[in-house]
């Protein structure tokens, strides 16, 4: 037996197998399927709630000074606009977009796919995170889009999610490629605060938005 899955002989003595499915346990043929993960199914209205959250997904481009070669290097993620309780709109990010070799960007420029703004950033305009991997950048002077977005009521987890659960993580996975993706995977565990997932993902992901 298994904590997802289960085998209960009938009276006859025959082999019943049943895997837990969304708190119920629903028989399987076979082993081996009881004992495949089940992928709790995706909402449908998925593309809509994709269509809701991507206009908040930004692309972020930064640069630094390499401290040791005095050489400029630069690197892309992902970032979510958003506004804090204090009326700041800001684009949230993971900390290491925003930090390299323990330093802040000189600057960064910040796209969002269907503003034509691009926002730029220097360091007097970063927050970065000492003991968690987050921080954000201050849109200090956002246009009539961006104001308006940020101020749209959106769907967003009201509950921590389980093992098992559907994602989809949205973003900027490739550097090459600065396209927007959508890939679909499961919560497959905990890392300390953290999910972990087999949603395919690239270095570029990080900043984004999972729902």
């Amino acid at each position: 037996n298994a904590w997802n899955w289960t085998v209960i002989p009938n009276a006859l003595g025959d082999k019943r197998y049943y895997r837990l499915e969304d708190g119920v346990w629903v028989r399987k043929d076979t082993q081996a399927i009881a004992e495949e993960p089940y992928i709790k199914a995706l909402p449908s209205d998925l593309p809509a709630l994709i269509s809701q959250w991507q206009p908040r997904v930004a692309r972020i481009f930064c640069t630094w000074t390499n401290q040791n070669t005095g050489q400029p290097i630069s690197f892309t993620g992902s970032g979510t606009a958003g506004q804090y309780s204090d009326g700041r709109i800001v684009i949230v990010t993971n900390r290491h977009v925003l930090s390299y070799q323990g330093y802040g960007p000189n600057n960064c420029s910040v796209a969002l796919p269907f503003d034509g703004t691009i926002y730029y950033f220097n360091s007097t305009d970063t927050y970065i995170g000492q003991n968690s991997d987050w921080g954000y950048m201050v849109v200090n002077q956002p246009d009539t889009y961006l104001k308006d977005l940020v101020n749209t009521n959106i769907k967003i987890c009201t509950s921590n999610a389980n093992i098992g659960d559907s994602v989809v993580v949205l973003g900027y996975p490739d550097y090459a490629n600065l396209t927007f993706t959508a890939t679909r995977g499961i919560i497959s565990g905990y890392d300390g605060n953290y999910y972990t997932t087999d949603a395919k993902i690239g270095s570029g992901n990080s900043g984004g938005v999972a729902v």
